[in-house]
């Protein structure tokens, strides 16, 4: 049997997130950020858009890097909070990867590294690597593979 999603416990901040009064503007715009890059990570499609808009999302999150914990501190917000609320959607299996979500976001990284090569033999050998992984991608079905990932994924 599937495991249906909580959509309760999808996102308790939002409403109350970018409706408190004493926020000035920008508070509100750097909060909605952070509020879309939450609900990117609620992404369900497969399709190879919406796969690396998730990966990135959750990256970005997990990563605690310092752009997000400035759009935090900048929205009034904990960052600590944020990313451990983030963890707990993780662990509630909220948020939730497929094999085919995480392909297309490697797919993705390695076509970058095939824009940065000069050389055309190269090329070519890594022309045929991405062509076998967009065959791979295709072949593979959309299931469920994790919904625990606490770190980065590449």
């Amino acid at each position: 049997m599937a495991e249906s999603y909580e959509p309760n416990i999808r996102y308790e901040i939002a409403t109350e997130a970018l409706t408190h009064k004493t926020l000035l503007p920008e508070e509100r715009l750097w909060r909605s950020v952070i509020i879309n890059a939450l609900e990117d990570t609620q992404i369900v499609h497969i399709d190879r858009k919406n796969s690396i808009a998730k990966l990135k999302a959750h990256n970005w999150i997990i990563g605690n890097g310092e752009d997000f914990q400035n759009i935090c501190i900048w929205g009034e917000l904990e960052p600590d909070i944020i990313n451990s609320h983030y963890r707990n959607l993780l662990k509630k299996k909220v948020v939730r990867f497929t094999d085919k979500q995480i392909l297309w976001y490697q797919y993705d990284l390695f076509s970058k590294t095939l824009n940065q090569v000069s050389d055309e033999r190269k090329k070519k050998v890594l022309r045929r690597k991405i062509r076998d992984m967009r065959e791979l991608i295709c072949q593979t079905p959309g299931s469920l593979l994790s919904t625990i990932f606490l770190s980065v994924l590449s």
